[in-house]
């Protein structure tokens, strides 16, 4: 596969290691750490040769193979079926007989070293160990007999602050860190328009004592099974009350079906809501003066409420850290968890909470954690937690052993277990577990300890869950160099190796690699310590500088207790294979005459009918793998976007878009949720409209650039000519921009639009009689001109017999309005039915539709809703309003036609939509029917 692309452009470089062999002997100290002096694996601390030789133990031995940083290789002789080792606890069961120097190897690391350029040295042919069993069927067995109850440590004796600067709350809040007026979402049908008030307010929010404007997006709330209402109200519950919440506002659309402003005010009256200043809002369908309305009341009521506050001294006790780790390597468990560990000892010891989460990410390390329990009660209450993970992930069709992405086997992590048993070095091993909690439960400000929260392996989705129990520092243990940072927590992101360190200074906070250069735990630890006071007095963390930052909120899972996976299977398209069904049959009878005939056979037609376009209105992608460079895609292109401000309206000028969802890392569903992923994100990135595409990986994810470049290049698409960056290789945010910037500043030749029927998507909520005659004709006009219609297989209008009788043969038979393609997948010509497994979400509809569609006409929309860059016109019946396009008289169906077909032709022409003036954009991927948060 060719590494390189046009003007440069180059996938980042990973690994670069000979495999000749090495002669010279060295200590096992040289190359290698251990977690435990008696383990019997160790880990390399670089990058070795095949054929290295090492002493231990007396005796010379000698590498078989190359070995990566971060990998184990065996130091004693284990024999088949005997446990290997790390922290002296079992991660895998030796399947033949392993000697000292192999490498140790399991399917899942192969398996992702083989997708991997550029590790180019001869891999092992077989797996030597298997994984322990993870699943639902194999539960932990504890032994409640030989339980004993632990003793929290005790106060360590060295000098450190014992007091911080922040701001009082009253009714029980705490003290926050930060004091920030926060736009809450009520539902993903009201994210656009949170952010679009925080684009608006942000150089306005420049006010003493406030430390900013932020909002807080999600993508859930709009499900058709609403299985985590009861975590989205605590977790906004808890987001409005936090400490660091000096003011917010709640927005809604008023037309959620699931979650109302009405039911989180009900589930809210245990929590002390009336000592924070808040307002709700309920968005009236007139984009332009709500926005003017929500803008006036934080300038008017919001920040002023929130500037009252003041800064002061606090003991160290009202401090709640939030412990995480995320792009987790090898040496997570030896340097970097271990010092948050030792900080969070420091911490609770006087008197404050540290907050443990991931409950996959403790399947396999049971018996650490079991070992220090403050009661055998707390046991059992942890335990349940992790089996309940479990049970759910099997409901799913899915395991635990599904946790580990792609960078953390990449980096050393084979299996859950491992990747276990170095996440809970976060709880040092005399400080005890002290309770355990839901997901976002509200934790009283008067207890103190060390907790642990069941929540998902995803980072950002656990993260929430945290913040909204009330901690108000966060710490975040990465091995790869993750950028994760939370709105309004500030967050410290701890490097497990000076290395990575190195490459990402300017992203990262705290160096844990300094541990293995000969400082002292104790003493990193305090430092660290003071650093913590300090940015919970107002010191910006690198995060904050840079000026990023994201929510996600444990996602939907559609199987609710009374359904089967079985059942689902056997009635969904579960593998999601395309749908190749024949389109719908169209009436052939009477069309209105209309002028934009030949615009409908060929989009390049232009408005006038006089000059042809050579191509659409460019777009110049950033196109994020994951969640984790979503934000940093969002960045690049609203920078890149005003640089060419001036240019705006020029011809081919190119606009900017980023496509930032949240998906990619934490949810696992197997081979259907890897079809639906790469179909929409390959979809959008093939899209007509894409002049140029840049593909913007994290670095540690399962989707990185090399399952994207592998899936182009199975098509027979050429990689050469997009661009390729990854936050974490090539050095961090600012790195990564530069390398986009210079990728668009480079001349590309403009991508030939060969002719190209119409392709349009119909979305329509509950019609008239004459609205859907109107809609029948229209789409019987585009289809029986040579174009196609989409529609959601969800969409009302499929259920109307005004508009099936004026549209469809009527002798059609039973059975056959069923999906005729699959969600994502790009049809052949005529109207066809999309599946989509998210039947209320219109944001996820709307990504499914994008690849395949030109233009998305939305009818009678209750909400400004766009799609980012193919054009969403809105139109309606009656008078002319801020939220549509077109409006049309009904009684004149010709000239109501006209007017709809030239509102999309000057749309697709590059005409702005009300939509797209007004920001109301939104992009969200579908995890499918079954996929989970691991």
């Amino acid at each position: 596969m060719a590494g390189y692309g046009q003007n440069g452009s180059k996938l980042p470089r990973r690994m670069d290691i000979a495999y000749e062999t090495e002669e010279q002997e060295q200590l096992l100290a040289d190359i290698a750490t251990m977690a435990h002096p008696g383990d019997n694996c160790a880990i390399a601390i670089k990058p070795l040769r095949q054929g290295t030789r090492f002493a231990w133990k007396g005796s010379v031995h000698r590498l078989s193979h190359a070995i990566l940083e971060g990998h184990r290789f065996a130091i004693e002789h284990i024999p088949k079926g005997e446990h290997l080792t790390s922290w002296s606890l079992p991660f895998g069961i030796a399947s033949q007989s392993i000697q000292p120097g192999d490498y140790c190897c399991n399917s899942l690391m192969l398996k992702a070293l083989k997708g991997r350029r550029d590790v180019n040295f001869a891999l092992p042919d077989f797996t030597n160990f298997e994984d322990p069993d993870t699943s639902a069927s194999c539960p932990f067995v504890f032994d409640e007999s030989t339980f004993v109850a632990g003793k929290q440590a005790e106060t360590a004796g060295c000098n450190l602050p014992d007091t911080f600067q922040g701001f009082a709350r009253t009714g029980g809040r705490g003290v926050g860190t930060r004091n920030k007026v926060v736009l809450i979402g009520l539902t993903v049908s009201s994210a656009s328009f949170v952010r679009a008030l925080e684009a608006r307010l942000m150089p306005h929010a420049n006010v003493e004592n406030v430390d900013g404007v932020v909002a807080v997006a999600h993508n859930e709330g709009e499900s058709k099974v609403q299985n985590n209402r009861e975590l989205l109200l605590r977790t906004i519950a808890g987001f409005l009350v936090h400490p660091n919440t000096g003011s917010a506002l709640i927005v809604s659309t008023g037309q959620e079906r699931h979650l109302k402003l009405d039911d989180l005010k009900a589930f809210m009256s245990d929590y002390p809501t009336e000592h924070v200043p808040h307002e709700f809002m309920e968005l009236s369908g007139d984009w332009t003066k709500d926005l003017q309305q929500a803008a006036e009341t934080v300038q008017g009521t919001l920040l002023p409420k929130a500037a009252e506050y003041r800064r002061m001294a606090h003991p160290v006790s009202a401090l709640r850290i939030a412990l995480q780790c995320g792009g987790s390597d090898a040496f997570s468990g030896i340097t970097g968890n271990p010092l948050v560990g030792e900080v969070s000892k420091l911490l609770l010891t006087r008197g404050g909470l540290a907050l443990l989460a991931e409950s996959p990410e403790l399947v396999g390390a049971e018996p650490y954690i079991l070992a220090n329990c403050r009661s055998l009660e707390v046991a059992r209450h942890f335990l349940m937690m992790t089996e309940r993970y479990k049970q759910y992930a099997s409901r799913h069709g899915q395991d635990a052993a599904g946790n580990p992405s792609g960078g953390n086997l990449f980096r050393g992590l084979y299996n859950i277990v491992i990747k276990s048993l170095g996440a809970s070095r976060k709880k040092p091993p005399d400080v005890s577990l002290d309770k355990c909690v839901e997901y976002g439960e509200h934790v009283p400000e008067t207890e103190s300890g060390y907790y642990f929260m069941d929540s998902p392996g995803n980072d950002l989705e656990s993260i929430a869950g945290q913040v909204a129990s009330g901690c108000n520092v966060i710490f975040f243990v990465t091995g790869n160099g993750a950028i994760t940072n939370f709105p309004f927590v500030p967050t410290l992101k701890v490097v497990t190796t000076t290395g990575r360190f190195n490459i990402l200074e300017k992203d990262m906070d705290i160096n844990a690699g300094l541990l293995n250069g000969g400082i002292e735990m104790q003493d990193l630890a305090a430092q660290v310590f003071k650093d913590m006071i300090g940015i919970a007095s107002g010191d910006l963390s690198k995060g904050e500088r840079a000026g990023i930052s994201q929510v996600s909120i444990w996602r939907n899972w559609f199987l609710d207790e009374s359904q089967q996976l079985s059942d689902l299977q056997a009635e969904f398209n579960f593998e999601q294979k395309d749908l190749n069904g024949p389109g719908l049959q169209v009436k052939r009878e009477w069309l209105p005459s209309l002028a934009c005939e030949d615009f409908v056979k060929d989009i390049r037609v232009s408005v006038s009918m006089s000059q042809p376009l050579e191509r659409l209105p460019p777009v110049g992608l950033i196109l994020p793998t994951s969640l984790c460079s979503s934000e940093v895609a969002r960045l690049a292109s609203s920078r890149l976007n005003k640089d060419v401000e001036g240019q705006a309206g020029a011809d081919g000028q190119v606009r900017f878009v980023a496509l930032p969802h949240s998906e990619g890392c934490g949810g696992a569903g197997g081979e259907q949720f890897e079809t639906i992923f790469q179909r929409v994100m390959l979809g959008h990135l093939l899209h007509p409209q894409v002049q140029h595409g840049f593909l913007l990986e994290h670095g540690c994810e399962k989707t990185h650039n090399d399952w994207f470049a592998a899936r182009l290049t199975s098509r027979g698409i050429t990689i050469d000519s997009f661009g390729w960056a990854s936050v974490q290789a090539d050095g961090g945010i600012e790195a990564v921009y530069e390398r986009i910037r210079s990728f668009f500043k480079e001349p590309h030749p403009p991508k030939a639009l060969p002719a190209q029927a119409l392709r349009l998507a119909l979305l329509a909520g509950e019609t008239s009689t004459p609205a859907a005659e109107l809609l029948a004709t229209l789409v019987r006009y585009v289809v029986l001109k040579g174009g196609s219609v989409l529609l959601p297989a969800s969409s009302p209008l499929l259920t109307s017999r005004a508009f099936t009788a004026a549209c469809l043969y009527e002798d059609l038979p039973d059975g056959l309005l069923a999906p005729t393609v699959a969600y994502a997948q790009i049809p052949s010509e005529g109207l066809h039915m999309m599946e989509v497994p998210s039947t209320a979400n219109q944001v996820e509809i709307l990504a499914g539709l994008a690849p395949a569609v030109h233009c998305f006409l939305v009818w009678n929309g209750k909400q400004l809703a766009a799609h980012p860059f193919v054009p969403t016109v809105h139109a309606k019946e009656g008078r002319s309003s801020d939220c549509a396009d077109v409006a049309v008289e009904l009684s004149n169906m010709p000239g109501a036609l006209e007017e709809i077909m030239l509102s999309i032709q000057r749309a697709v022409h590059g005409a702005p939509t009300k939509a797209s003036e007004a920001g109301a954009i939104d992009f969200s991927v579908t995890r499918g029917i079954t996929s989970v948060s691991l």
